[in-house]
């Protein structure tokens, strides 16, 4: 096998090439980044830095999960689809769970992830990529007639 072709394996299999990433690739860069941090400024400092933040991790978490959730039951009291607050409560726990992961890489992107700028930001990036894909592919559904909700004829639309 080429070694083009090695790397190219990679690219066409993007869950593949993200798990391994995630479980080999980011661990080693953390316990380095640890380990030099260390060797840099003692041994309790970053101790007490990967602690410290998955204790605010937790508690952030926490409290913007409860105000979203508050925000999207008012959407849904309205009778809005909350997508923007879904969106942003995703950003929400993942970077929580990122702030429990020890290791310093995970808990800067963790952070970055509950500021409410960022996830206005992936708010957007997600809309334009649905629509996108929406465009692509078109987007098809049913939907019963107002006329028998329970079990009458279907109706198509395409959009």
């Amino acid at each position: 096998m080429r070694a083009g072709a090695a790397a190219g394996f990679f690219w066409r299999k993007p869950m593949l090439f993200l798990l391994i990433f995630c479980f080999t690739v980011l661990p080693v860069l953390e316990l380095m980044l640890l380990i030099e941090l260390g060797r840099a400024i003692g041994t309790w400092p970053p101790i007490l830095l990967v602690l410290g933040t998955g204790v605010a991790g937790a508690f952030f978490a926490k409290t913007q999960g409860l105000f979203l959730f508050q925000r999207i039951l008012e959407e849904l009291r309205r009778g809005n689809m909350p997508a923007r607050e879904m969106i942003s409560g995703l950003c929400v726990l993942l970077g929580g769970i990122l702030l429990l992961t020890p290791g310093l890489l995970t808990d800067l992107t963790g952070i970055i992830l509950l500021l409410p700028p960022t996830q206005r930001l992936v708010v957007g990036l997600v809309r334009r990529w649905l629509a996108a894909k929406i465009n692509s592919t078109g987007f098809y559904f049913r939907y019963y007639g107002p006329e028998d909700p329970g079990s009458g004829p279907w109706e198509d639309d395409r959009w």
